[in-house]
C-alpha cells in the first residue's frame, strides 16, 4: 500500500525566522506565502521538524546566494544522503574505527571535515549550505553533469552513485518551497 505523508513547509519556514540563522538567508515573506502542503514519496516521507527546518535553510540560503533551482536541489540531494537532513554532531566513527582510522572529523548536513572550516560553521545549516554552494559554484561545468555528479563533485564520496536516489525527493522539497 502506498503511503503519502504531507509535510506542511510553511510553519517550518515560520519557525525559520525565529532562528538563530543568517538573517540575510531568511526567507522572504513572499516565499513563506508560496509554500504548499507537499506529498513526499519515498526515504524522505515523514520528515521531522528539525530535517524540514533544515532543508528550509539549504533552499533560503542558495536563494539568497542566487543559486539556481538545480543548484539548490543538487545540495538537499547531498543532504539527504549525507545525513537525512539532520545536523549530525559525528561522522562515521564505525567506518573510520574499522578501518583502523581513528575517529572522522565529518559533521553537519553535508558531513563536511575539518578542511572545510570551522565546526561551529560546519554544525550551522546555513554555514553548511554556503561553504556547499561555494564549493558547488568552483564547479564550472556542473550544468552539463547529472545532480548526482555535480553533488559527488563537491562531497568527494566514496560511494558516489548514492546522491542520486534523492533526485525525486529533492525536487519535491524544492518545489514545495516555490
Amino acid at each position: 500500500m502506498e503511503r503519502r505523508h504531507y509535510v506542511s513547509l510553511d510553519s517550518l519556514l515560520f519557525l525559520l525566522a525565529g532562528t538563530v540563522i543568517v538573517t540575510s538567508f531568511a526567507p522572504s515573506a513572499e516565499t513563506v506565502r508560496q509554500i504548499r502542503n507537499v506529498a513526499i514519496d519515498g526515504e524522505v516521507s515523514g520528515l521531522s521538524a528539525e530535517q524540514r527546518q533544515n532543508a528550509a535553510a539549504i533552499i533560503s540560503t542558495g536563494t539568497a546566494m542566487g543559486m539556481s533551482d538545480r543548484d539548490i536541489q543538487i545540495a538537499l540531494m547531498a543532504a539527504l544522503q549525507e545525513s537525512s537532513l539532520k545536523n549530525l554532531d559525528h561522522g562515521d566513527d564505525w567506518w573510520f574505527q574499522k578501518m583502523g582510522w581513528g575517529k572522522s572529523d565529518s559533521v553537519g548536513l553535508f558531513q563536511q571535515r575539518d578542511s572545510w572550516g570551522s565546526k561551529e560553521c560546519r554544525m550551522e545549516p546555513s554555514c553548511s549550505s554556503k561553504l556547499f554552494f561555494n564549493a558547488l559554484q568552483q564547479d564550472g561545468d556542473r550544468a552539463a553533469k547529472s545532480l548526482g555528479a555535480a553533488a559527488q563533485k563537491v562531497q568527494n564520496s566514496a560511494f558516489p552513485r548514492e546522491y542520486d536516489k534523492w533526485e525525486d525527493d529533492a525536487a519535491a522539497l524544492l518545489n514545495a518551497a516555490r
